[in-house]
């Protein structure tokens, strides 16, 4: 692991919680509502009649609209790889916008690049140019990782941008949860029983680079980043959560 001070390090997916925080702000205020069809919101995407058009801007959040999960296949990454030299978010979101989802809307979570891709143009049309340049999040939507995990910082700047999503908000379950019974808010993972070390987790990966948070989801809150990749970096990072975790909650 690196540790120098002034470097940048890539967020990978732990910009999720950034961009869900500014969803979740639009829906405050009134001007956004998560339970409509993303095709009201974004019809400059000329949504297919079979495409994603019908899934609601909850499901994107949740990770339960259906779309293609993260991996081989991913329509974030031309080549399949979880790298920056093949990433497009802007296409991602084009590409969900013309196909069918491969799974029916609202019946499981599949965490999906593609979705939080479609959140990041939403971001992009409600915004002002003041509240985007105030967010700090226009130049991320607007790079090749988007909102998918576009972000890359100081670990002290990564700590900060995620505190400022505290205190968290739970969504209520999707119909079906994760198999250890988590699911997905804004753009956190909450654990009922925490199965993770904290209640509230993210993790990022790209290729050789793994990032974890961890938080009580009020004000406790540990920004891990980590050179190498682990064959199941999901189990890492947990077990690193479980392992770290108990240090922060004395």
């Amino acid at each position: 692991m690196r540790l120098a001070y002034g470097h940048r390090y890539r967020a990978a997916s732990l910009t999720k919680p950034r961009v869900a925080w500014e969803v979740r702000r639009l829906a405050g205020r009134g001007a956004l509502a998560l339970d409509v069809p993303v095709r009201s919101l974004l019809p400059q995407l000329e949504f297919a009649a079979h495409g994603a058009g019908a899934v609601t801007v909850r499901q994107l959040l949740q990770h339960t609209a259906g779309l293609a999960p993260s991996g081989p296949g991913d329509p974030l990454f031309r080549r399949g790889a979880a790298s920056v030299a093949g990433a497009d978010c802007a296409a991602a979101a084009r590409h969900v916008a013309r196909h069918r989802p491969p799974h029916a809307p609202g019946r499981s979570t599949r965490y999906s690049n593609a979705g939080y891709c479609l959140l990041g143009e939403i971001l992009l049309a409600r915004m002002d140019a003041q509240a985007l340049a105030a967010s700090g999040l226009e130049p991320v939507l607007r790079s090749p990782l988007g909102a998918a995990g576009g972000w890359a910082d100081t670990l002290a700047e990564l700590h900060a941008g995620l505190h400022r999503t505290l205190p968290l908000e739970r969504l209520d379950p999707p119909p079906q949860t994760l198999p250890d019974g988590s699911w997905y808010a804004y753009g956190w993972r909450y654990w009922p029983v925490p199965g993770a070390g904290a209640p509230w987790t993210h993790t990022g990966r790209l290729e050789g680079m793994v990032a974890v948070a961890l938080t009580d989801g009020e004000d406790r809150l540990l920004v891990a980043h980590f050179d190498g990749d682990p064959g199941d970096y999901q189990a890492a990072a947990a077990r690193f959560g479980r392992q770290a975790w108990p240090c922060m909650s004395k």
